[in-house]
């Protein structure tokens, strides 16, 4: 049982893989996949593209990190690990928009530190920015986001929107 099924946060739930989702064109007024993409294979991805744009009205809503990030399974968890990465190209050719997420990428480690998402220890939001003090740099890169928003290319996270009309 989902923690959210627990709380009763939601009505529904389908307890299934993503490739075997199917809904009628246009079921809903947006599809949001915050941090899917990159668990997926690359031509899943691409087939879930595809089809989130069909069953949008009127946008589809993506981020994943920017080219591929590499990580293993966390918490135990076999759908944690990075199989794909994606690119402002990759979007923008589908009719996406990007904005960039996160900070400046080069500031981030490409090996993932991260041991425990679950983990409530505050070191976690610092484990994968490559320079120490870490903290000086998370900050540093905090206040970059201004930067890598307008300029997708160099942020570590991409925020892409496909409007439907």
């Amino acid at each position: 049982m989902f923690q959210s099924q627990k709380r009763k946060i939601h009505t529904k739930y389908l307890g299934k893989k993503i490739e075997d989702l199917t809904f009628s064109p246009k079921s809903f007024d947006a599809v949001i996949m915050i941090e899917v993409l990159e668990h997926l294979p690359r031509e899943l991805g691409e087939k879930t593209l595809e089809k989130a744009s069909k069953w949008a009205r009127k946008k589809v809503i993506v981020s994943t990190p920017n080219g591929y990030f590499p990580m293993n399974n966390v918490d135990k968890n076999l759908w944690q690990k990075h199989r794909s990465g994606w690119v402002v190209k990759d979007f923008l050719k589908r009719g996406f928009v990007c904005r960039g997420l996160a900070g400046i990428k080069i500031l981030y480690s490409r090996e993932s530190q991260v041991v425990s998402m679950v983990s409530e220890s505050e070191d976690n939001i610092y484990a994968n920015v490559r320079f120490e003090p870490k903290k000086l740099f998370y900050i540093f890169n905090s206040l970059l986001q201004i930067v890598s928003y307008y300029f997708p290319r160099t942020s570590f996270e991409l925020f892409a929107v496909k409007q439907n009309d």
